[in-house]
């Protein structure tokens, strides 16, 4: 009975067996990410992408089938001013034409603006979305790592099949949890 007990309280409390603290955690994955001093010196990011989406929101049906959506194009962000560039094509039936159209994004000094044939509009609604991807993006994240204020291991959660370390990190305007794969010291969520 004391051994069934003992058992509980090593499975069901979170310990950490493996001896590892958080900022040694953090920092394994900080150099299977190619080391503090290359994420400090991260200037720009370009990205080509090719994204397919389902719109629940936009659907008349909840349960699907969806309103889809398909783009293709590069983004070019700029990691120290928080500015990027989207140039791209869309496609689906929400443009209301099986044509691929060319579109463009921009994001500066807090405006997010959708060019399309000539013309520039504000993107106010998507704006806070926009910027919650910026701030979460892989290299945001190592950097937030880097810069971390307070880190704490919440213990390990399987994701996608995979161990992961849960930690929590604290930067002096968030706090928000990371998933960092237990065998390859890369992040995956």
């Amino acid at each position: 009975m004391k051994y069934n007990f003992l058992w509980f309280c090593l499975v069901f409390t979170g310990l950490n067996l493996s001896g590892q603290t958080a900022p040694e955690i953090v920092a394994q994955c900080i150099e299977a990410h190619g080391g503090k001093d290359n994420i400090m010196a991260f200037q720009y990011v370009k990205m080509t992408y090719i994204q397919h989406i389902n719109m629940v929101e936009q659907s008349e049906r909840p349960t699907g089938p969806y309103i889809h959506d398909y783009q293709f194009g590069t983004k070019i962000t700029d990691i120290k001013q928080q500015r990027s560039q989207l140039i791209g094509k869309l496609s689906g039936p929400v443009y209301g034409t099986p044509n691929w159209l060319e579109i463009e994004y921009r994001y500066a000094d807090e405006v997010l603006a959708r060019g399309f044939n000539g013309r520039w509009i504000p993107m106010n609604a998507q704006l806070m979305d926009y910027k919650e991807q910026l701030y979460y993006s892989p290299e945001q994240v190592l950097l937030h790592l880097v810069n971390a204020s307070a880190i704490k291991l919440e213990g390990k959660q399987t994701l996608q099949g995979v161990d992961n370390w849960k930690v929590n990190v604290q930067t002096k305007d968030d706090n928000f949890t990371v998933f960092i794969n237990y065998y390859t010291n890369m992040i995956t969520a």
